[in-house]
């Protein structure tokens, strides 16, 4: 599996709730895009027929996955997200919502609505609009992430150094 071309990589994430809807709709339209797309289920019950898929894999090979996409689609957990950035890979987030069972909250996406602001990504929030958004994430140009963790340490520095 991992020596081949994925051109879409899509993850649930490591969250216990099931997010099906997004599984039944990427499957629904693997036929029409016409490209080969592996899946990461997670804990969602639903099994797709025109998709590769695995539940979980170690990390290393979860990011090799994601590393030889062309497009990522993922839910709106940070790690999901900022792990697609920092490959520099178009990404699509559909955030997961609570009155289907698909979190524990109402997510208001903060950190999603944000990058999709910025330039960094695509949002879309129905799966009915998912299609539409996957042509728009191959089409747009997206700004490259680049990571603060530099300034953030410094900043911590400077403030450790304060206390002592």
């Amino acid at each position: 599996m991992l020596g081949e071309c994925l051109l879409i990589f899509v993850t649930v994430g490591t969250h216990l709730q099931d997010f099906s809807r997004l599984l039944r709709k990427i499957d629904a339209i693997a036929p029409l895009l016409g490209e080969d797309i592996t899946v990461q289920r997670g804990h969602s019950s639903y099994v797709p027929m025109h998709c590769k898929y695995f539940d979980f894999m170690p990390r290393h090979d979860y990011l090799e996955v994601m590393k030889a996409s062309s497009l990522v689609i993922c839910h709106d957990g940070a790690g999901s997200i900022i792990d697609a950035l920092m490959l520099e890979k178009p990404v699509v987030v559909m955030p997961r919502i609570k009155k289907y069972g698909e979190h524990i909250y109402d997510s208001k996406a903060d950190l999603a609505r944000k990058l999709e602001e910025e330039g960094y990504l695509q949002l879309v929030f129905s799966e009915d609009d998912l299609n539409e958004a996957i042509q728009m994430a191959r089409t747009k140009t997206f700004k490259k992430y680049v990571s603060d963790k530099g300034r953030l340490i410094s900043k911590l520095s400077m403030y450790l150094e304060d206390l002592s």
